[in-house]
């Protein structure tokens, strides 16, 4: 019969269509799944102003900023933050460990 396999099972694990959830992944899931970085949503002269903005700040030219570069950008901004606390907010953002941002 049709419906005898149905409805024996009264306590579901998973929720109603869920058995094929995992096969609609989006674009960006399927990316970072392959280790892809997610680039941000930039383009055109939003990524002008902030490549910009990355090369006014960059002042040795190094094509990173450093703690102290990062400094002078938030004094020029009217805040003060001091070497160590500026370390502590670069950490999770530096992914090669060289105490900049890329």
């Amino acid at each position: 019969g049709r419906g005898h396999g149905r409805g024996g099972n009264h306590h579901h694990v998973k929720p109603v269509g869920a058995r094929g959830a995992g096969r609609a992944s989006s674009p960006t899931i399927e990316r970072l799944k392959r280790g892809e970085k997610e680039e941000p949503p930039l383009s055109g002269a939003d990524a002008a102003k902030a490549k910009a903005a990355f090369l006014a700040a960059d002042a040795d030219g190094s094509g990173n900023l450093d703690p102290d570069e990062l400094i002078a950008v938030l004094k020029s901004l009217g805040h003060d933050v001091t070497v160590t606390r500026m370390r502590e907010l670069i950490e999770p953002y530096d992914l090669n460990s060289d105490g900049a941002l890329d």
